[in-house]
């Protein structure tokens, strides 16, 4: 059996602390979950963000801590060193930035300026021992590997030219590649095929997010990445073929996740999911097994790790937002002028229900709780709805059509609901859309012909 240990976003600085004991927690958790399993190779593979600000000093930190697990889960799973080895592609904290990089600076650039600029921004990545390409595998880095007869093959992607020196996620939707690399990207789909990959498809413009899409299915088994620190992982099918996505999360941070994959003697592939919780890591299955558990749970078709992050909101351990969230009493006027009291979420929802009314305008002052009131919504309405929840923010870059695909793909779990089923819905779709009032006039009347073609419902 060969097994695959996928890490990210690791972010290695002068702060990180306690090394060893990340070492012992990661390998005690592989090494026992496995034990009694025959593992004849183990590939590490690190999808970017080894650094935290692209500097020489944290490359060989990382370096060193990799190492050192490596040796020491390859010791005590009984694997010869030379069936073990390390290879990565970088992510947008391995660049190292020596003036501020914006999103204006980058959309002025030629191709050839961003690829300039980003080879040389990566130069302490290049040097670095973790590194396996050179400037040759500039775009694109093919490894293989043979177990059993079995050709298993990886390929690197940089996905790191759209990155700009901003911790939010506005580079969303100017990632970029030439073409003839995704023609690079092309391998024999009788072969075990691993795609790696610091940001997501949906980081790219929309033409190349649509070549990934197309490519992915009919040529891989499972594609690796990182960036979003969260528990994201979806498939894409394509007829008979299914890639499995698996996202890594921060793995030196309190909420550390890593993936892990295995093939046998007969090809067939295992995926896991190792969550740190309470100073420990636990593992369970993940990809299809994991579906077929959950196949009869509605709930679901929305995204665990997003539904988490609005429950947040609650600053309460354990409590859900709506189990303690108060609904404010609002006045609601009709088209007549005459005002009555909305004072629950019953209320509220007979205007949801009532079909002469198809647009709901919810006012008031700024800091007034309206954006606390739309996740109070959604939580309320994908009972029994099919609600999405969105902002001016979505809508930085690329169609209003892929805006969507990209709000479709994290709020609801991919592997039950993609962007194309969501809109086969008969009924019941709603939006809700908070800080509308701050979209352009030109752009929120492109938006609003949208939602209007496509909602049943509009919540602004």
């Amino acid at each position: 059996m060969e097994l695959i240990i996928h890490l990210s976003d690791i972010h290695f600085s002068n702060k990180t602390k306690n090394v060893e004991k990340e070492i012992n927690l990661i390998s005690n958790c592989i090494c026992s979950y496995f034990s009694g399993k025959s593992i004849d190779g183990i590939i590490i593979v690190i999808s970017g963000d080894m650094a935290n600000w692209g500097l020489p000093e944290e490359f060989t930190k990382c370096n060193s801590f990799i190492h050192e697990l490596r040796c020491k889960i390859s010791k005590k799973m009984n694997v010869e060193p030379k069936k073990t080895c390390i290879i990565s592609c970088p992510g947008n904290h391995d660049i190292y930035y020596e003036k501020e990089f914006t999103r204006e600076s980058y959309v002025k650039m030629s191709f050839e300026e961003k690829c300039d600029f980003y080879k040389k921004s990566l130069k302490n990545y290049y040097n670095s021992p973790l590194n396996p390409v050179d400037y040759s595998d500039w775009f694109i880095c093919k490894r293989k590997f043979k177990y059993n007869d079995i050709r298993i093959n990886f390929s690197f992607v940089n996905t790191t030219i759209g990155s700009i020196l901003d911790d939010s996620d506005i580079d969303k939707g100017i990632h970029s590649l030439p073409k003839d690399a995704f023609e690079e990207l092309k391998t024999d789909p009788n072969d075990i095929n691993v795609m790696v990959m610091h940001h997501s498809k949906e980081y790219f413009y929309d033409e190349e997010w649509e070549l990934f899409e197309d490519i992915m299915p009919q040529y891989y088994n499972v594609v690796l990445f990182g960036h979003e620190h969260k528990n994201r992982d979806n498939h894409i099918e394509n007829g008979k073929r299914v890639v499995e996505q698996l996202c890594g999360g921060e793995l030196l941070g309190e909420k550390s996740i890593f993936n892990l994959v295995t093939i046998d003697e007969n090809k067939k592939l295992s995926f896991y999911k190792a969550i740190r919780q309470n100073d420990i890591y636990e593992i369970s299955v993940s990809g299809p097994e994991y579906r077929v558990m959950k196949n009869n749970n509605m709930q679901e078709i929305y995204d665990n790790d997003y539904i988490d992050e609005l429950n947040e909101y609650s600053l309460v351990d354990d409590a859900k937002l709506n189990d303690i969230y108060v609904f404010p009493t609002m006045t609601f006027a009709d088209e007549f002028h005459q005002d009555s009291k909305i004072e629950k979420f019953d209320d509220f929802e007979k205007l949801v229900l009532n079909d002469d009314i198809n647009t709901i305008v919810i006012d008031g002052d700024d800091l007034s709780g309206k954006s606390l009131l739309s996740k109070s919504l959604f939580m309320s309405l994908m009972e029994d709805y099919h609600p999405l929840l969105v902002t001016p923010y979505d809508f930085q870059s690329g169609s209003i059509e892929n805006c969507f695909k990209r709000i479709v793909s994290r709020e609801y779990n991919n592997s039950k609901v993609n962007h194309n089923t969501y809109f086969q819905f008969e009924d019941n779709k709603i939006v809700i859309f908070d800080d509308f009032d701050k979209l352009d006039v030109e752009k929120s009347n492109k938006i609003k012909k949208f939602l209007y073609d496509k909602f049943d419902k509009v919540i602004i």
